[in-house]
């Protein structure tokens, strides 16, 4: 049986080759990062408290690169590959839809977290503000 309303959990997977980057944005639902294959991946979190969270997933367990890591809803986060490439995935629950998808506008936060300027200003779009 089929029900109506959103999706219980969804997942994602893609590749985010050197020079490439997941920019600033934030979800209404918490969000599982998965790594598979490649150079690890740096995600880059702005907690609601304001704080800059700098985390590596990867391949080097060894080195302390997880696996796996959550990024908690509301926070604004992006990531981008160390090497060559990453293979990712993304898992959210609840399930992932486009109004609860919010992309960070340069300008704001810059005002509002200018000390963190050089992120802002590589990983937020232009487009988007």
């Amino acid at each position: 049986m089929f029900r109506e309303g959103p999706p219980y959990s969804t997942g994602i997977y893609y590749l985010l080759p050197q020079g490439e980057k997941s920019h600033f944005h934030r979800l209404e639902s918490d969000e599982m990062w998965h790594f598979y294959r490649g150079e690890s991946l740096t995600l880059l979190e702005i907690t609601l408290n304001g704080q800059l969270k700098k985390t590596r997933i990867g391949p080097d367990l060894f080195a302390g690169e997880p696996l796996q890591y959550v990024i908690s809803a509301g926070h604004w986060f992006a990531a981008y590959p160390n090497g060559r490439y990453s293979l990712v995935g993304c898992t959210i629950a609840p399930g992932f839809e486009l109004e609860g998808l919010e992309f960070g506008k340069k300008a704001d936060h810059l005002r509002e977290y200018p000390h963190y300027g050089p992120e802002i200003g590589r990983l937020c779009l232009d487009e988007t503000g």
